[in-house]
């Protein structure tokens, strides 16, 4: 059985004919052959006589009751838009010609499925396909929809297809997936009961207000760590020493005491440090002191940090010792089993193991570098 859709238009059927008699294909019938008399009956309607006329060829555009012969005993037939409009389940093509059978054939009409909004009113029967589709929808795109305006890289509002409730997509990831931008994804790190949203950090082509977006469950965690106990942006850059952070971090004095914090992306990114100071105020101290500073664009991550090493190389003449510690760094983890501490003293580094007071010289930089362990 053929299946159309509701309130489809310039629909063409073949249709099959025999001659009474012999049953073979019935070949040369034309619109006004004698007795010709096709029609098209909706289910539980009456039946609709249509009016056959003819085709200049099998490739001229649809016209209601349009009849040529395609050959074998099919003809091509223009069933008339009325037969497939919303109201019936099926509708059947049938006739007769004179000393021929026309083999009558039902359609089926079909809902636009894949068209229509899945939406509780509409989609909400028990069991049934639509809502399990729903339900699945539901599951992994939380809200779709136009973005309304762009603040910058990071910070937009989003149309009526967003819940108008605070932090209600935290942790969400932000994808464009047509027009502007498409195929960039962003995680949400703050969101108002205006529709404001903040991501983690700037898309590196902005959306317009054509492009379309999704909202979907954060299918990887994408931070730095595993172990992160906050991430968002800088909310006050003081110096190299003092920030303040948005609203993201817990408002607890010396809550992040011991902690790292890591500048993931923006102005001054790449750059770790150890949190010796934090106050109710979401104010961090840090140590030792930044080499390129920061700004509201930046985003933060803070980590625990045991069991990890903090180091900042700060060259006093070359970049050469950073890069150069970085390696000693590798191998030394790729190397040793067991808890052990790093300390530098000039152009020095030397290593201990936690349970063991002797030490040993293991480097001389080429240049000065601090670090700083834990």
């Amino acid at each position: 059985m053929r299946l159309v859709e509701k309130d489809s238009v310039n629909v063409s059927v073949d249709v099959y004919i025999i001659d009474a008699t012999a049953r073979t294909p019935e070949l040369g019938v034309v619109f006004d052959t004698s007795g010709m008399d096709l029609e098209y009956r909706r289910e539980g309607g009456a039946v609709v006589n249509i009016t056959e006329v003819t085709l200049a060829a099998l490739t001229t555009a649809w016209a209601a009751g349009g009849f040529l012969e395609i050959g074998h005993g099919y003809y091509r037939l223009d069933v008339p838009d009325a037969a497939f409009a919303t109201g019936a389940e099926s509708v059947s093509i049938q006739g007769t010609v004179t000393g021929m059978i026309v083999i009558p054939q039902t359609i089926q009409l079909t809902d636009n499925v894949w068209d229509v909004p899945l939406t509780g009113s509409s989609h909400n029967v028990a069991t049934s396909s639509g809502r399990r589709l729903r339900q699945v929808e539901e599951a992994f795109i939380h809200a779709n929809g136009i973005i309304a305006t762009v603040t910058d890289g990071h910070t937009f509002t989003l149309d009526a297809g967003a819940v108008a409730t605070t932090d209600y997509y935290i942790g969400d990831r932000l994808q464009i997936v047509e027009g502007t931008g498409a195929g960039q994804s962003r995680i949400i790190v703050a969101y108002t009961s205006g529709k404001a949203v903040t991501l983690d950090s700037d898309f590196t082509t902005n959306p317009d207000t054509a492009s379309l977006y999704e909202i979907v469950a954060a299918d990887v965690h994408v931070s730095v760590s595993d172990a992160d106990l906050a991430e968002g942006f800088v909310a006050t850059y003081t110096n190299t020493t003092t920030i303040t952070l948005d609203a993201g971090a817990v408002a607890t004095t010396d809550y992040y005491l011991g902690k790292q914090i890591i500048f993931t992306h923006g102005t001054g990114q790449g750059q770790s440090r150890e949190i010796t100071g934090y106050t109710s105020g979401r104010v961090v101290t840090m140590s030792p002191a930044l080499t390129t500073a920061i700004d509201t664009t930046t985003t933060y991550h803070i980590t625990l940090a045991d069991g990890a090493i903090l180091a900042s190389a700060q060259p006093n003449t070359t970049s050469h010792g950073g890069l150069e510690l970085e390696a000693i760094l590798r191998r030394i983890l790729a190397a040793v089993d067991g808890n052990f501490t790093i300390t530098g003293s000039g152009t020095v580094l030397t290593f201990k193991y936690d349970d063991d007071s002797t030490t040993a010289t293991i480097h001389t930089l080429t240049s000065t570098t601090r670090v700083v362990t834990e």
